[in-house]
């Protein structure tokens, strides 16, 4: 949200080529809590890996709008 509020215009980022293994629907349908919050985390870990390329951009953007 900070961002959001600070930073009108945004890079652009490439997506990763593929898709995740693990999708968001796959996790919202895990049914047991801890399915869910295994399902969660290997989600979280793949998305984080795929754009891995990015990863320099994003935390520029961050440092700049936040002055972290």
């Amino acid at each position: 949200m900070a961002l959001g509020k600070k930073h009108r215009e945004w890079p652009r980022f490439n997506a990763p080529p593929g898709k995740a293994s693990l999708t968001v629907g796959d996790v919202l349908q895990s049914g047991k809590e801890e399915s869910y919050i295994e399902n969660i985390r290997t989600w979280g870990k793949s998305v984080w890996y795929m754009w891995q390329a990015e990863h320099i951009k994003v935390a520029g953007l961050v440092e700049m709008c936040l002055k972290v």
